[in-house]
């Protein structure tokens, strides 16, 4: 299981990096903008952290489904069947890798964001963790949903059409709901049903 994971972080370390170097660019660009101008307050920093953060959502999805891709074009899942492994353990290390590699994208956001602040010597008056907290929870959302309908036998048109679908209701779900219970109660049983199904369909459908 192990052996499976170190692979395929190894698989994407490029990709890894080239979130982390997009999102910084995104966010330093925003901060840039905003700090700019001499009203500057806590309520535009925060407008600018959920401006960069509702574009790590997105690069989650595309990230769920470039990882089903090079899996399938590399042949990697069906070269690792021939050896004793279930395809369960081979979806729980494909899941497994894209959350860490989340994770690893939003904590060096996060620390890259202290230090932008630092340079513009800006204090926030509130606690950036339930922020990233909730970015993380929909970056998951959408990694999860993108999984499931890359997975699909629908074709790719349709696919698309689903992923925009699904990023859209994820961010008015979050705007529409706010930082409260209910938005973290729903983004997280919406990712889990989503994996459950997605690893279903994993499982059941033949590795090409």
């Amino acid at each position: 299981m192990f052996t499976l994971i170190k692979r395929e972080l190894q698989d994407n370390l490029s990709l890894i990096v080239a979130g982390v170097a997009i999102l910084s660019f995104i966010m330093f660009i925003n901060t840039n903008g905003f700090s700019s101008h001499a009203s500057f307050t806590g309520a535009d920093m925060i407008n600018c952290l959920v401006l960069s953060g509702s574009v790590i959502p997105l690069l989650a999805g595309l990230y769920a489904a470039l990882q089903l891709y090079l899996d399938k074009s590399g042949k990697i899942s069906l070269f690792q069947m021939s050896l004793p492994v279930t395809r369960t353990r081979l979806f729980m290390a494909l899941i497994s890798v894209g959350i860490i590699t989340m994770t690893i994208v939003i904590i060096s956001i996060w620390f890259i964001l202290t230090k932008i602040l630092e340079y513009y010597k800006f204090e926030l008056t509130i606690s950036l963790f339930p922020i990233f907290g909730l970015i993380f929870l929909m970056a998951l959302t959408s990694y999860a949903s993108t999984m499931l309908i890359a997975i699909s036998k629908a074709n790719r048109g349709l696919k698309g059409i689903f992923y925009l679908l699904c990023y859209i209701s994820i961010l008015f779900f979050v705007c529409y709901n706010g930082m409260k219970f209910q938005t973290v109660a729903g983004l997280t049983i919406w990712s889990i049903s989503a994996l459950l199904w997605s690893h279903n369909k994993f499982t059941i459908k033949a590795i090409q």
